[in-house]
């Protein structure tokens, strides 16, 4: 963590996004600011202890795995525009990052784990923004109702 640490004192990102409950709870204990962590509970389909992590606004929705809910989407949204927010996950947030890209500020950071690899640092861009863009158009959409 000293190397994120210092990855963002050299970037000023105006904002830092951590997806995952592993890098959630270990930017917490490096005392990292981060100002918004979207958890599951749960770190490699197996569950893990609750963490208390403080925050202004605290956020609860439902996404199934392998899915992007338009509802987590939206509050997603919303919790980057509150800052200092954590987003609980009924469900799995894994391909929550996605929306966290396309939604955050260009220059924003967003970490996520690779599990047996390690920390994933993204930083928001125009470019990396085509990317999500162009990536989700690949995937399957339908519609739920509900």
């Amino acid at each position: 963590m000293p190397q994120l640490a210092r990855l963002l004192q050299e970037t000023k990102a105006p904002m830092v996004v951590a997806v995952g409950d592993v890098v959630s709870r270990e930017t917490l204990v490096a005392g990292i600011p981060v100002d918004v962590r979207i958890v599951d509970m749960m770190t490699l389909r197996r569950s893990v202890d609750s963490t208390n992590y403080p925050s202004r606004r605290v956020f609860k929705v439902k996404n199934p795995a392998g899915v992007i809910a338009m509802e987590a989407w939206n509050v997603i949204k919303e919790a980057l525009r509150a800052k200092d927010a954590v987003v609980w996950v009924d469900g799995e947030e894994d391909l929550l990052t996605l929306p966290c890209v396309l939604e955050s500020p260009d220059g924003a950071i967003v970490l996520y784990g690779q599990p047996r690899e390690g920390l994933v640092v993204v930083r928001s861009s125009r470019e990396k923004k085509r990317e999500v863009r162009a990536l989700l158009d690949r995937m399957a959409r339908e519609e739920v109702a509900g």
